[in-house]
């Protein structure tokens, strides 16, 4: 009766050893596997930096040529000498803020 319960006894703490490697080993790979995954996310980000750098410059130009269209129809209308040339200068000016409000919004 003793020998017996030894080997139950043995094979139990055998049973608990394989489990507890079996789960270490899964923590492991886990582990190892999110790793992986920021790896991956992280070169997506680095990849998408250019695309994000061409928007911008994109962006940059399309406010630069908007405020220097805003500045001329301004300069125009302020050297407009009569009302109807002042006239022609402030709606060619509300035509670039018109172009300039998709931008804004």
């Amino acid at each position: 009766m003793g020998m017996v319960l030894l080997i139950v006894i043995g094979v139990i703490a055998l049973l608990w050893v394989v489990s507890a490697y079996n789960g270490l080993i899964a923590l492991k790979n886990q582990t190892f596997n999110a790793w992986k995954q920021m790896d991956v996310q992280l070169k997506r980000r680095h990849d998408l930096i250019p695309n994000l750098v061409s928007t911008v410059k994109g962006s940059m130009e399309f406010e630069k040529e908007t405020l220097d269209a805003v500045i001329s129809a301004r300069s125009r209308a302020m050297q407009g000498g009569g009302v109807k040339e002042t006239a022609a200068g402030g709606c060619w000016a509300a035509g670039a803020g018109r172009r300039a409000a998709p931008a804004l919004s």
